[in-house]
């Protein structure tokens, strides 16, 4: 010790000291000023075919709420499942958000959705439009509906109607999968085929800036399509539509879905989200925004909705690989 202090004593080595007290203070101060530092804000991301980088802010409150931050990236079906099959666990994918549940029957059947039997706990049981059989949980109904050229008569007011009325339609191929289910749940294979060659040749892809033709007096789409078309003869959709029905039995609907990826790197966020997606008060928020209506039927946005098909969920989408067939073979 008292060597110690001798050579402390020594200018040369007294300057030594110092600096070495000083850099042992720097490097404690830099180590406590890094284990300060607030963890980075976690990140879920969205594959969606429906939704873009700008929508992000549909889901504010859910960033503000769990300090997540969302990223969306559109990609086409086919596009998600070719990014999902090649690059596997490794995709960057969280959450697959789709505007039909075709896409998510498709990626079960290849095995790239997480199997949420089990993690029951991720969803409500209030929430009738989940599919633990094919993994999906559904967030917003689509329905399809008629609107009409001005000052036209209504002649067509049910689905029936449209297998000997002229028609307009702006429907995808998976979009008719889901308007065709309803029928073949309530008929057999034969009579559904029948329903869709009458409809097929009643009805024409609408034309993209119109007019329509004189002998047209009815278009079926979306609801969440009416806001999208603009020209002269369409109507503002909050009067000027129609809810039809199928043999009284309700509206036939597209069903807006949320899957996880198998293996998803932010899995505790992507559960996070489900929940948030299916609280009732997030879920009328979120259709208010996409267009689309709540799956509760007690909420606001359900009072002036139509009456929804009842068949649980299942039951509609067993039909789908048939029907898709049915249509390869409807005549040009």
């Amino acid at each position: 010790m008292q060597f110690f202090e001798y050579l402390c004593g020594m200018s040369g080595f007294k300057i030594f000291c110092t600096y070495l007290i000083l850099g042992w203070g720097v490097f404690f101060t830099s180590c406590s000023v890094e284990m300060a530092k607030p963890e980075k804000k976690q990140t879920l991301v969205i594959a969606s075919d429906f939704l873009h980088e700008e929508d992000t802010l549909i889901f504010k409150q859910f960033v503000q709420k769990h300090k997540i931050r969302v990223v969306i990236r559109h990609l086409s079906p086919e596009d998600l499942i070719a990014k999902l099959k090649d690059a596997r666990f490794n995709s960057g994918i969280d959450v697959v958000l789709a505007q039909n549940a075709y896409t998510a029957l498709r990626l079960n059947n290849l095995g790239l959705l997480y199997d949420f039997e089990k993690t029951p706990e991720s969803s409500t049981n209030t929430n009738r439009y989940i599919s633990y059989k094919h993994n999906f949980v559904g967030i917003g109904l689509d329905p399809f509906v008629f609107n009409y050229p001005v000052d036209s008569i209504r002649t067509a007011t049910r689905y029936h109607d449209l297998r000997t009325q002229p028609s307009y339609h702006l429907l995808s191929n998976w979009d008719m999968l889901s308007f065709f289910s309803p029928i073949r749940k309530e008929t057999n294979q034969s009579k559904t085929y029948e329903w869709m060659k009458d409809w097929k040749s009643h009805t024409a892809l609408r034309p993209e800036k119109g007019p329509w033709a004189d002998s047209v007096r009815v278009n079926l789409c979306k609801y969440s399509q009416l806001t999208k078309v603009q020209d002269s003869t369409w109507l503002s959709y909050s009067k000027e539509i129609a809810f039809p029905e199928s043999r009284g039995m309700g509206t036939h609907y597209e069903l807006v879905v949320l899957s996880i990826v198998d293996q998803a790197e932010h899995f505790d966020a992507a559960t996070k989200f489900i929940a948030f997606c299916e609280n009732p008060g997030y879920n009328e928020l979120i259709n208010k925004k996409i267009h689309r209506f709540p799956i509760y039927d007690f909420l606001e946005l359900r009072k002036s909705a139509p009456r929804f098909y009842p068949v649980p969920i299942d039951k509609l989408v067993q039909n789908d690989e048939m029907i898709l067939r049915m249509m390869k073979k409807l005549p040009d």
